[in-house]
Protein backbone atom coordinates (compact mmCIF):
# COMPACT_ATOMS: atom_id res chain seq x y z
CA UNK A 1 0.00 0.00 0.00
CA UNK A 2 1.49 3.37 -1.21
CA UNK A 3 0.77 6.03 -3.95
CA UNK A 4 0.30 9.57 -3.91
CA UNK A 5 -1.92 11.17 -0.93
CA UNK A 6 -2.89 14.71 -1.68
CA UNK A 7 -4.51 15.86 1.31
CA UNK A 8 -7.10 19.07 1.04
CA UNK A 9 -6.82 22.02 2.17
CA UNK A 10 -10.95 23.50 2.87
CA UNK A 11 -11.57 27.14 2.16
CA UNK A 12 -8.31 28.20 1.87
CA UNK A 13 -9.63 31.68 0.57
CA UNK A 14 -10.92 32.61 4.23
CA UNK A 15 -7.73 31.38 6.17
CA UNK A 16 -4.46 33.59 6.56
CA UNK A 17 -1.18 32.06 4.95
CA UNK A 18 0.37 31.02 8.65
CA UNK A 19 -3.07 29.05 9.29
CA UNK A 20 -2.55 27.68 5.71
CA UNK A 21 1.05 26.76 6.43
CA UNK A 22 0.58 25.68 9.92
CA UNK A 23 -2.57 23.11 8.47
CA UNK A 24 -0.88 22.19 5.48
CA UNK A 25 2.22 21.02 7.97
CA UNK A 26 0.04 18.89 10.04
CA UNK A 27 -1.38 17.54 7.17
CA UNK A 28 1.44 16.69 5.40
CA UNK A 29 2.91 14.93 9.01
CA UNK A 30 0.05 12.93 8.97
CA UNK A 31 -0.02 11.70 4.82
CA UNK A 32 3.13 10.39 5.30
CA UNK A 33 2.31 8.22 8.62
CA UNK A 34 -0.90 7.21 6.60
CA UNK A 35 -3.10 8.75 9.48
CA UNK A 36 -5.37 11.01 7.62
CA UNK A 37 -9.24 10.53 7.57
CA UNK A 38 -10.94 10.37 4.12
CA UNK A 39 -12.44 13.73 4.55
CA UNK A 40 -8.64 15.08 4.60
CA UNK A 41 -7.50 14.16 1.20
CA UNK A 42 -10.76 13.64 -1.02
CA UNK A 43 -12.95 16.48 -2.59
CA UNK A 44 -10.25 18.48 -3.85
CA UNK A 45 -10.26 20.84 -7.12
CA UNK A 46 -6.74 22.22 -7.70
CA UNK A 47 -3.00 20.43 -6.28
CA UNK A 48 -0.24 22.22 -5.58
CA UNK A 49 3.49 20.62 -6.37
CA UNK A 50 5.98 22.03 -5.08
CA UNK A 51 9.69 20.93 -5.80
CA UNK A 52 10.90 24.55 -5.57
CA UNK A 53 13.15 23.64 -2.38
CA UNK A 54 15.01 20.71 -4.21
CA UNK A 55 16.38 23.13 -6.31
CA UNK A 56 14.14 22.27 -9.48
CA UNK A 57 13.55 25.79 -11.31
CA UNK A 58 10.53 24.61 -13.98
CA UNK A 59 9.14 21.17 -14.22
CA UNK A 60 5.79 19.64 -15.92
CA UNK A 61 3.28 18.87 -13.22
CA UNK A 62 1.34 15.82 -13.52
CA UNK A 63 -3.07 16.49 -12.88
CA UNK A 64 -4.13 13.69 -9.84
CA UNK A 65 -7.69 13.14 -11.10
CA UNK A 66 -10.29 14.36 -9.69
CA UNK A 67 -8.49 17.45 -9.37
CA UNK A 68 -8.82 19.64 -12.67
CA UNK A 69 -5.24 21.60 -12.23
CA UNK A 70 -2.38 21.76 -10.56
CA UNK A 71 0.16 24.45 -9.88
CA UNK A 72 4.13 23.71 -10.75
CA UNK A 73 6.26 25.65 -8.26
CA UNK A 74 9.66 25.59 -9.06
CA UNK A 75 12.63 27.23 -7.23
CA UNK A 76 13.20 31.01 -7.28
CA UNK A 77 15.48 32.51 -9.25
CA UNK A 78 17.80 36.65 -9.62
CA UNK A 79 17.28 38.08 -12.89
CA UNK A 80 18.04 41.48 -14.61
CA UNK A 81 14.88 43.69 -15.11
CA UNK A 82 15.23 47.04 -17.81
CA UNK A 83 13.01 49.63 -16.35
CA UNK A 84 12.81 52.71 -18.39
CA UNK A 85 15.98 51.82 -20.02
CA UNK A 86 18.15 51.10 -17.02
CA UNK A 87 19.27 47.54 -15.96
CA UNK A 88 18.23 47.25 -12.46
Amino acid sequence: PGGLITPIIRHADEKTLSVISNEMKDLASRARSRKLKPEEYQGGTTAVSNLGMFGIKDFAAVINPPHATILAVGAGEERAVVKKGEIK
